[in-house]
């Protein structure tokens, strides 16, 4: 599975100062998790088989990220300071619902949608929409949040978010 760590956003994002141009930090690979994330992790992903765990440290904050597939669908699970925080499935662009493509559309004008997660959390659930235009570190990006319903509730601030999967 290739790597690229990205933390949903219905506030799974990293919490970085704008002001500070300080390189972000990267993921590292781990071999396990602790034992506590391991039985939560179990007790609500009972058929899945392989893993793959990384560690991520910003600032106050340890974020252990975990990447298994289910049913063919990739997944992400996010731990903060050992407490669950958020999971994130990546959704087919073919699949996107009409009203979050019309809804983007409109929104993000010029830029085009690359990238549809739906997010979970126990508080929240919807929809990311990732538009982008250009490439590399010039490329624009920005992170619209939907409703499970589709309906718009806000964008995200994308520099926050550690991208990919």
């Amino acid at each position: 599975m290739a790597l690229s760590v990205t933390m949903a956003s219905l506030q799974c994002a990293s919490a970085q100062d704008k002001k500070q141009e300080t390189p972000k930090a990267e993921p590292v690979k781990i071999e396990l998790p602790s034992d506590n994330i391991i039985r939560h992790f179990r007790n609500r992903n009972s058929g899945t088989a392989e893993v793959d765990w990384y560690q991520l440290k910003e600032g106050r904050n340890t974020y252990i990220i975990g990447y298994f597939s289910t049913d063919g669908d990739q997944r992400k699970v996010v731990y903060r300071n050992g407490a669950y925080y958020c999971t994130e499935t990546e959704i087919p662009l073919k699949y996107c619902p009409a009203d979050i493509r019309g809804a983007v559309d409109t929104l993000a004008p010029g830029l085009k949608l690359k990238e549809l997660y739906y997010e979970y959390t126990y508080r929240n659930q919807g929809y990311r929409a990732v538009m982008k235009k250009g490439r590399g570190k010039k490329a624009q990006v920005r992170d619209l949040m939907f409703s499970i319903k589709g309906d718009f509730m806000r964008e995200t601030d994308a520099s926050k978010t550690i991208r990919g999967f």
